[in-house]
């Protein structure tokens, strides 16, 4: 299982490259390619280039992903329930990276979400 999470703010750029091969005769394989970017101003940008190569008919193969940004409909909503603009990107920037640091020892998770805070703490957008 390949989990990509790209956050990105100031005309920043996020590249996943993925790629699964299925050799022939390796039966039963099952693979998933999940992966999200979240653009935190107009000029940042993602791009995937995922590879899937399947030499084997008995494989089960999965890719899905998306990018999305933080839209004004969101913030209004947080807003009408009393959650300021920034404490609701840092929501949703730590929402978005919890996906991978929940799976990685607590150690590097406490590192990774305290990075975040910092790099938040001097605003986004």
């Amino acid at each position: 299982k390949i989990i990509n999470r790209g956050i990105v703010r100031g005309g920043g750029r996020t590249t996943l490259h993925s790629a699964v091969r299925v050799e022939p005769g390796a039966t039963g394989v099952e693979s998933s390619v999940d992966w999200s970017s979240l653009m935190l101003d107009a000029e940042s940008r993602a791009e995937t280039a995922p590879s899937i190569e399947l030499d084997e008919a008995d494989a089960e193969i999965t890719q899905e992903g998306s990018v999305r940004k933080v839209s004004d409909e969101m913030l209004f909503y947080m807003a009408s329930r009393g959650v300021t603009k920034d404490e609701a990107l840092r929501m949703v920037v730590l929402g978005t990276a919890e996906v991978v640091t929940k799976r990685i020892p607590i150690e590097y998770a406490v590192e990774v979400d305290r990075l975040i805070e910092l790099e938040l703490g001097g605003g986004i957008g």
